[in-house]
């Protein structure tokens, strides 16, 4: 049925578990790095925190307009990054199970995708919209405040809609409803001793194919 989530057992793919929940559609889904929680975005705007162990809902968040991007931050258990996908153009950034706001940074534009890198502690979003036709823009997260943006990389000719990291974390890779797929080599691996919070070097970046 439309806007439900089904959860299933892999050793028995054929046979429904339970349904968790619903949207009007479902737009996005992301586990958590824990694998204890799941969060479900939807045009209708709300989050829906779900904790898997209970196979029930602990949290509902009325996040934006439209929620299409989601991303768990890797290194703060709990936090989820969400973005809006029409009007109100902005990044916000949760506390999952308690729902409690902790950033919002507008950035007028759609946000199609969100992805965090790990070892640079920054966040990459796919933007589609008037401050950033269709960009990837990335932000370090330093500020308590609010996003830095540390720099924009623009080759696609239309919305880019999936991200993706290579496993060593260091190549970006993204596509758009353009039919381009753009590989960026903008998170070089990090020596050991080196220090956590830089930015990426983002004067390097450029299009590998």
């Amino acid at each position: 049925m439309a806007g439900n989530i089904c959860l299933h057992d892999e050793r028995q793919p054929t046979e429904l578990v339970t349904y968790v929940g619903r949207h009007r559609s479902v737009l996005n889904l992301k586990f958590s790095p824990s694998e204890y929680y799941l969060a479900s975005g939807g045009d209708d705007g709300v989050v829906n925190i779900w904790d898997i162990r209970k196979l029930a809902k602990c949290n509902k968040i009325f996040a934006h307009s439209v929620t299409k991007a989601l991303a768990w931050c890797p290194w703060r258990s709990n936090v989820l990054a969400t973005g809006g996908y029409e009007t109100d153009g902005s990044l916000k950034l949760w506390h999952a199970p308690t729902g409690k706001l902790l950033r919002e940074t507008t950035v007028n534009s759609k946000v199609c995708n969100l992805l965090w890198s790990s070892d640079y502690k920054e966040l990459v979003t796919a933007l589609a919209g008037t401050n950033f036709p269709n960009v990837i823009a990335i932000w370090k997260d330093r500020n308590p405040d609010n996003y830095e943006l540390v720099g924009t990389l623009q080759q696609h000719e239309a919305k880019p809609l999936h991200l993706a990291l290579s496993p060593s974390g260091s190549t970006l890779a993204s596509a758009g409803s353009d039919e381009i797929m753009c590989l960026w080599d903008c998170f070089p691996c990090l020596r050991k001793g080196s220090q956590e919070n830089v930015f990426s070097p983002i004067s390097f970046l450029k299009t590998i194919r």
